[in-house]
């Protein structure tokens, strides 16, 4: 049952990719329209998919008028799509959300309270459960919440889960570019560099997104292009952005490097996934992508 005491005045613009995602949209969809907060609107950009994503998002469309749908002429990429959906939004707060992914219930609601309560922040996310195919569980992507921690640990892994952001525009210049046009993967490391400068990050203690982990999806195809991209990104942030990683940190990022060089793709993303689950968030070493991993199970959503 819906909290009809909720405050909605604040509208919330949820921006979704998507791209041969017609296997999961719908769960991602009805996640959205699910939420307790009812003030949002979901601008979702089909990015010239092949199979019936776009159909989908019609029928949606069609169902609940606070859905927008756009459509590419050709696939353009994560970030040129990401820019003409921010282009679209019309909210103060920015979600971003992925087409193959879920949110909770309460996402949008605790994260509008959050912004609106702690005014220096300009991104808050929160934790994170991994799941299969089949929506059942597999881990947990476990973030830090003080905003010390997240900056500081940046440059070794990656403190915050886009897909479970949620951004205060309004801390933003009114000529902010947001995403590398020509961003093929980790998209997000440039555009949080730059960012931080503008205000606090912070990370709920609850859980803000069920993602998705298969072989096929975006993160998981080319694990040692989405690292390098990082690497060098980490590299401009200290050059251009002002970003100032500890020596420990450029170490650990050294190390990274070496390691990922060394292991052949298929390798990466199982053995950052065991060696991540056993470091403290303080000490990150080693880590590639978001976050620690432990596995255990759960029923199906």
């Amino acid at each position: 049952m819906k909290n009809t005491n909720i405050n909605t005045n604040q509208l919330v613009s949820i921006i979704m990719p998507v791209y041969n995602a017609s296997k999961y949209i719908e769960e991602a969809i009805e996640s959205v329209l699910s939420q307790t907060y009812t003030n949002w609107e979901l601008i979702a950009v089909d990015d010239g998919s092949t199979d019936d994503s776009y159909k989908k998002l019609v029928s949606f469309s069609n169902i609940d008028r606070r859905i927008k749908i756009y459509k590419n002429g050709k696939n353009l990429g994560v970030g040129k799509t990401s820019n003409f959906a921010v282009s679209k939004a019309k909210g103060k707060y920015i979600a971003r959300f992925d087409s193959d992914d879920i949110m909770p219930e309460y996402r949008i609601q605790k994260q509008v309270d959050f912004l609106n309560k702690n005014k220096e922040v300009i991104l808050v996310g929160g934790q994170v459960e991994t799941i299969d195919t089949r929506g059942r569980k597999i881990g947990d992507k476990v973030f830090p919440i003080k905003s010390k921690d997240i900056y500081e640990g940046f440059f070794t892994f990656m403190t915050v889960q886009q897909g479970a952001s949620m951004i205060n525009t309004s801390k933003l210049p009114k000529d902010f570019v947001w995403y590398n046009d020509e961003a093929l993967t980790a998209e997000e490391v440039d555009l949080f560099f730059r960012m931080f400068k503008y205000g606090k990050f912070s990370n709920l203690p609850e859980t803000t997104l069920f993602y998705r982990q298969y072989k096929g999806s975006r993160s998981l195809r080319d694990p040692k292009l989405t690292f390098f991209n990082t690497y060098n990104t980490r590299r401009i942030a200290t050059r251009l952005y002002g970003y100032k990683p500890s020596i420990k940190a450029k170490v650990i990022n050294l190390a990274q490097f070496i390691v990922v060089t060394a292991l052949p793709s298929s390798l990466i993303y199982p053995v950052f996934t065991v060696l991540r689950g056993m470091v403290s968030l303080k000490l990150p070493s080693f880590a590639l992508y978001q976050g620690r991993l432990s596995f255990s199970s759960r029923k199906p959503l």
